[in-house]
């Protein structure tokens, strides 16, 4: 098939959003949503087809944007340039700290991981159409708190004459392909959740034999990006709870603590349908055709080490809702593959991706 075929969305300027619920999961393993240049990638790769990420997989690289690397303990985002495969990035998690584990994780006070939440990531442009920083937003309905973390810099490699943002506006403005993917075992996560030098990180170990088999994405939503959004990130990069009220005095009446900066509502979203179960490891990725839909209200769930899932959604237009299609199981597969994922100082991730060609052939890739 041609690389032509995957899903290629345009997000410059845009704002995509998504439900998920980590609470299966655990030190050690990865859920994550992120975004590559496929559809502009002409070479096959290592993995017989035309994956591409920044730490090169399969053998070819490019642009990578890692909208959410997560488990029930830490959460980072990460702009990646296409020869940066350590990228930089936000969250909490080894060497990350914008929030920490009273924030976010089990009973936390902002998002408790127990339950589902919602993850929205905004990319503004400046006044000359350059992408001008990535916003992310954590909330969780009956929370009083969200977190949000903005990234108006990035200089890949820590090289001071690279702009990251203006080499990523590019691929977003392109379009860029959507990958949801869950995996761990077999390798180390300690890269995204260890404790780091400070030894304040979620995770002390590896725990993926206590990760369930699934977890579940969707209400998966593109739209226009809203200016208004801007004002919450202005003041600081993260956002958590409210300050406490100070004690009472006798020369003055304790003040009300300010009131959060919230963020307008989302469009309704219609009714998600019914979870959708995809066998490990499996893709999906739609013809050039089915990229006039989007399966805003649709339910993915993984099950899995690894796999890969890309998505179609609109350019323009009305957002309608798609099905996502049903696999056959693992055993239907017709190739397997192996190949060595993302590495950073001391680690190595192993992770396996999938593809699905236009005509429903299934190819697995460890």
């Amino acid at each position: 098939y041609s690389n032509a075929e995957y899903a290629a969305i345009p997000l410059l300027g845009k704002t995509m959003s998504f439900s998920v619920d980590l609470s299966g999961t655990d030190c050690g393993c990865n859920a994550a949503l992120y975004l590559t240049s496929m559809r502009q990638n002409p070479n096959v790769s290592q993995c017989s087809d035309y994956y591409c990420d920044a730490n090169a997989v399969c053998g070819v690289s490019c642009s990578e944007i890692d909208i959410m690397e997560a488990n029930r303990y830490a959460f980072v985002s990460t702009l990646h340039a296409p020869d940066d495969g350590e990228g930089s990035g936000v969250g909490y998690g080894n060497g990350r700290r914008d929030f920490s584990g009273d924030d976010y994780g089990p009973a936390g006070r902002c998002i408790d991981t127990f339950a589902p939440f919602t993850v929205e990531a905004s990319f503004p442009v400046d006044d000359d159409g350059v992408l001008d920083a990535m916003l992310v937003r954590i909330s969780q309905e009956g929370s009083a708190c969200d977190l949000r973390m903005k990234m108006d810099k990035y200089e890949p490699w820590g090289d001071n004459k690279r702009n990251g943002l203006a080499e990523l506006s590019g691929a977003l403005s392109d379009g860029m392909t959507p990958t949801f993917s869950y995996w761990g075992k077999g390798t180390t996560m300690l890269w995204m959740d260890g404790p780091g030098a400070d030894k304040e990180g979620p995770c002390k170990k590896d725990r993926p034999s206590r990760c369930e088999d699934s977890v579940s994405f969707w209400d998966v939503a593109v739209q226009d990006f809203d200016p208004a959004f801007l004002a919450l990130f202005e003041e600081t990069t993260t956002t958590t709870s409210p300050p406490p009220t100070p004690a009472p005095t006798s020369a003055a009446p304790t003040p009300a603590p300010p009131p959060l900066a919230t963020m307008p509502p989302l469009p309704p979203l219609p009714t998600p349908a019914p979870p959708v179960v995809l066998p490990w490891p499996t893709a999906w990725v739609p013809t050039a055709a089915e990229t006039t839909s989007v399966p805003t209200a649709s339910r993915a769930t993984t099950t899995s080490d690894y796999w890969g899932f890309s998505g179609a959604f609109p350019t323009v237009g009305p957002t309608t809702t798609t099905p996502m299609p049903t696999f056959p199981p693992t055993s239907t597969a017709t190739e397997t593959r192996t190949s060595t994922t993302e590495t950073a100082p001391s680690t190595t991730e192993t992770a396996t991706s999938t593809t699905e060609t236009a005509t429903s052939t299934t190819e697995t890739a460890t």
